[in-house]
């Protein structure tokens, strides 16, 4: 769940996947990153709704849901790392999401979309800030 501060209230946003061209609802676990599961603070997002299916990122930047494959390719764009809020350095309740393969790259939402996105404007900043419900969370560790 994303919040954006508008005026003095905050507007929130779920995550919707595209998928057979109509738009799903998901929830997701945050569980060990598939492609560096014993490397602190690698996360990959798993559905809930749909288990065993990961969002994970494509080449042309775009984020999608994919069933988990058996490649090191696609535990690579499934893994992302969880650092200190770009908007928000130092307050652990907000969190960004830095790609595992690409350092420069970020998950942003965008136009009330998510996809991959770099730059060090303030605007990008906020897009790719999120706050994490903690409660679920698979490990404590991560």
């Amino acid at each position: 769940m994303r919040y954006r501060k508008v005026g003095d209230r905050y507007k929130v946003y779920t995550l919707r996947i595209m998928s057979n061209d109509q738009r799903k609802k998901s929830t997701f676990r945050i569980v060990n990153g598939l492609a560096a599961s014993s490397k602190e603070g690698a996360i990959s997002f798993e559905s809930i709704d749909e288990p065993d299916y990961f969002v994970r990122q494509t080449e042309d930047g775009r984020i999608v849901l994919d069933k988990r494959g058996d490649s090191l390719e696609f535990a690579e764009s499934a893994t992302f790392w969880l650092r200190s809020a770009n908007a928000l350095p130092g307050n652990d309740r907000f969190c960004s999401f830095q790609s595992f393969s690409d350092k420069n790259m970020f998950i942003r939402e965008k136009d009330f979309k998510l996809e991959m996105g770099s730059g060090d404007t303030i605007r990008f900043k906020r897009e790719s800030t999120f706050k994490v419900d903690r409660g679920n969370w698979e490990d404590d560790d991560i």
